[in-house]
């Protein structure tokens, strides 16, 4: 079932219209902007085109939707760049049908006492909300949902750095009195693409997916005979223990099923396949129980490295830091447009020019920008 949609009041001859005031942003379907600007609060997840954000930094991209799903790339000192994560943009030179291509970055909810399922993100499963939320902010997003009773919370942001990584917090909440029973599936399609034109024959033959007991985690790599660097091994990560996992698109998936009844969420549990030579996916299960009013949370790691020897020194560096990693982002961003000043009377363009978001406002007039060039200010 889609989700609560936005509904106008229809317009009438015999009402005349209210008269907004010239000081007030013009309302937008979607969402709105938050009082500084600093973050777009997205209400109904089915907007019209895709609502982006856009994080990185000096190794990694990713492209962020408003239900958390998109794509990743990540390129290590000047080397051949890798998509990690599948999924094209809007303009491209073939056709692109549906949005199967973007779904990364899944987590679906599964009652183990009724059976029933749904997503964190909405799509694709598209079971009624209860609420949405989605807050793009600078170099994080948050979204939070409620369905069937459990309220969750999905962040994602890259720290600050040269690590290609993505970090994830997943906090799910009982509102209610009746302890609940869930799995948690976080599902994401690795495709390790060579962006520049690099080209291996055969690509799909060479890669492989496995479970590493030690390191709690889904790896994935692409080793094949000619290739520009050997950063080609993805790994999905957790502080909460995984119960199981699937490497391969076909067994969590199923041959004849899609991602809205994925034969994983109909049986109960991933099956435990490792993937070869076919479509790589990273796919781990995790069981939980929520007493009522109890909430518990799960960090996860996305990442690529060049040895999976090296996962276990990431999972040190970030696991139990997540929270110094968000502040030292927020603190980078907040130093990054405190250097920008826009003076205007329109407040919609004030928004704009706060943090280089784009939205439709009226005719600009009266218009003085100020740029902080290496501690001075110079008026544009």
């Amino acid at each position: 079932m889609p989700p609560v949609k936005t509904i106008r009041p229809q317009s009438s001859a015999a009402k005349a219209r209210p008269v907004r005031a010239k000081s007030t942003p013009p309302p937008l379907p979607h969402g709105y902007f938050q009082e500084e600007g600093k973050e777009f609060v997205v209400t109904n997840p089915q907007t019209p085109r895709p609502f982006d954000n856009f994080l990185w930094n000096d190794a990694i991209f990713a492209n962020v939707q408003q239900t958390g799903v998109g794509y990743c790339d990540y390129q290590i000192n000047g080397t051949e760049a890798v998509q990690l994560l599948t999924g094209v943009g809007r303009i491209c030179d073939f056709d692109v049908f549906g949005r199967d291509h973007l779904m990364s970055r899944l987590f679906y909810l599964r009652d183990r006492d009724t059976g029933e399922f749904w997503n964190v993100n909405g799509e694709p499963v598209w079971e009624k909300m209860e609420s949405f939320e989605c807050r793009h902010g600078l170099g994080y997003t948050i979204l939070t949902t409620q369905t069937r009773g459990i309220r969750a919370q999905l962040r994602i942001f890259i720290p600050p750095g040269d690590d290609p990584v993505e970090l994830w917090t997943l906090t799910l909440s009982n509102p209610g009195r009746k302890p609940r029973r869930l799995s948690v599936f976080c599902y994401n399609q690795i495709q390790f693409k060579f962006k520049w034109g690099f080209d291996s024959y055969g690509d799909m033959i060479f890669r492989s997916s496995l479970f590493s007991k030690k390191d709690n985690a889904v790896v994935a790599t692409k080793h094949p005979h000619r290739r520009p660097h050997d950063h080609l091994t993805a790994f999905l990560t957790a502080d909460l223990p995984m119960v199981a996992f699937d490497g391969t698109r076909d067994a969590f998936v199923g041959l004849y099923q899609t991602l809205q009844k994925p034969e994983a969420l109909l049986r109960g549990s991933c099956s435990n396949t490792p993937g070869s030579a076919d479509a790589t996916i990273a796919a781990a299960q995790f069981n939980l129980e929520l007493g009522g009013g109890e909430a518990r949370e799960c960090n996860l790691i996305l990442g690529a490295t060049d040895a999976e020897a090296k996962i276990g020194p990431i999972r040190k560096k970030y696991l139990g830091r997540f929270e110094l990693e968000f502040e030292k982002l927020k603190q980078a961003k907040a130093q990054m447009v405190q250097r920008n000043h826009v003076q205007t009377p329109d407040p919609s363009v004030q928004v704009v020019g706060a943090d280089d978001r784009h939205v439709p406002c009226p005719q600009i007039q009266n218009l003085r920008i100020s740029v902080d060039l290496q501690g001075g200010s110079s008026p544009v």
